[in-house]
């Protein structure tokens, strides 16, 4: 905060320099004028906070500086004390009619200056700092994104409208014994974990997830915190920004590309190429060729118009405006691995159910979205092994009330930076695998948000053993 300008107003050098040598020990920034139409020409171009007023001065007397200065109302909050020799009552009665805050007489105790100016500082600022603070109140009770304070130890001291809603605060006074954190994990589930272990963070955006329910869809929110230090400890602000649609868009775009690549370019080349022999090649075709070619467009022209139709089926699944839940059964998930390693080429997929009674235990995902999760991850297993054919193992296996499912290749090691970030939305790393492949996105920011919407949980780690990486994903049993 700036320091508390003093303007001093008087036609006498020496009465100035007096007024000098009372302050300027007092941390002050101290500005002169000789006569009433300079000090008026200072008001109106630099911030004062306190003005000391000679009352007899030639042309504008104090009086009349003062009336001037009233008469502006951006000005009406400086503070007007008056220097006066004159001790009658009469006097003093025409400087509070004019708006004069306080009366000096001549000589004054420099005492008894510097401590009313102290006192009068001291009060300007208060009010200063309560109409900014009302002021940023007001700004954020208009706002759509959640606003907090909180102190060192994770206590809200504010919380702005939006923020009380998405956190189901009442609007009196807080328990002082409830922490953001611990308020938070009530609604919600923190992600990432690893993430959240080292809260608060200013360097690092945070998650808070509200699973999906029959009637509603999972609530994203990011927060982000801002330090700020203060007497006689730090702040921080906490930011809570509704991220639902950015996650549900992010899903869209996975598996629209999943789907591209999958369902419609094999019967699309079929088509092209049939079109291409029967248009250039004519003369070189018998009839039966012609034929041939004829039902080979047709079939994979219809086959095409399926997938399309496939395409938005699955779209319509991934969307955040189509709610369904269909969960899946678990001797359904070979037949979807299956048909992933086919098309991705892999060689070597194994799945293991730890205990045969999981094969009809179902988990909260359906058949669309769990399709999407496998082919992330194993298209990653395949992307990123060194020959691209990477040995894989999907065990399966009860543990408590949940299904632990553990996805291990054998390609890459992970730095220990990316491993604490590949779960987070929008995180592309750079230069984090030991192979030195730059720039890519995992697509496991999808993978986690499909699990953290169902209230699973995600962890990544390197192989103890071997190159290579273990997801596990850990999800509700039904």
């Amino acid at each position: 905060m700036r320091a508390n300008t003093i303007l001093i107003v008087d036609d006498t050098p020496s009465a100035r320099d007096i007024l000098e040598g009372a302050l300027y020990k007092e941390n002050y920034q101290l500005l002169f004028a000789e006569n009433g139409l300079e000090a008026l020409q200072i008001v109106e171009t630099q911030p004062v906070d306190v003005i000391l007023l000679d009352v007899m001065m030639p042309g504008m007397d104090g009086f009349e500086v003062c009336q001037h200065i009233r008469a502006i109302p951006h000005l009406a909050e400086i503070t007007i004390i008056m220097i006066t020799a004159l001790d009658d009552r009469n006097s003093k009665l025409r400087g509070i009619e004019v708006g004069a805050d306080d009366f000096i007489n001549k000589p004054f105790d420099h005492l008894e200056l510097r401590t009313r100016l102290r006192t009068i500082t001291k009060l300007n600022r208060y009010r200063r700092l309560v109409t900014e603070r009302a002021r940023f109140n007001w700004v954020l009770e208009q706002v759509q994104e959640g606003y907090l304070v909180i102190n060192e130890q994770d206590q809200i001291l504010y919380a702005n409208q939006q923020a009380q809603l998405y956190l189901n605060l009442p609007p009196t006074p807080l328990d002082p014994a409830l922490t953001f954190r611990q308020l938070s994990q009530q609604s919600y589930t923190c992600q990432p974990e690893e993430i959240w272990a080292n809260w608060p963070n200013p360097a690092t955006p945070y998650y808070l997830v509200r699973p999906e329910t029959p009637t509603t869809q999972d609530l994203w929110l990011q927060v982000n915190l801002f330090e700020q230090s203060s007497q006689p400890q730090t702040e921080y602000v906490i930011r809570l920004q509704n991220i639902t649609s950015e996650i549900a868009s992010q899903r869209i775009m996975w598996a629209f590309h999943e789907q591209i690549s999958h369902k419609i370019r094999t019967p699309l080349s079929h088509v092209i190429m049939s079109l291409k022999l029967l248009t250039y090649e004519t003369k070189l075709l018998t009839a039966e060729d012609m034929t041939y070619f004829i039902k080979t467009a047709e079939e994979g022209a219809t086959r095409l118009e399926n997938s399309v139709d496939e395409v938005f089926e699955y779209l319509d699944i991934m969307s955040s405006d189509a709610i369904k839940h269909q969960p899946l059964v678990l001797n359904s998930l070979a037949a979807i691995i299956e048909e992933i390693r086919i098309y991705l080429e892999l060689q070597t997929v194994n799945l293991i159910l730890a205990d045969p009674d999981l094969a009809q235990a179902s988990i909260p995902l359906c058949e669309h979205k769990l399709h999407l999760i496998f082919w992330k991850l194993l298209e990653n297993a395949k992307k990123f092994h060194p020959e691209n054919q990477p040995h894989i193992q999907i065990t399966v296996s009860a543990v408590g009330a949940t299904v632990q499912i553990q996805i291990q290749d054998d390609g890459i090691h992970i730095s220990p930076e990316a491993l604490t970030k590949v779960w987070l939305p929008y995180y592309q790393g750079d230069k984090y695998f030991t192979g030195e492949m730059e720039g890519m996105g995992l697509g496991l920011t999808v993978v986690a948000s499909l699990v953290w919407g169902v209230n699973g949980h995600c962890h990544i780690y390197n192989r103890p053993d071997q190159p290579g990486v273990i997801i596990e994903l850990t999800l509700p049993r039904r």
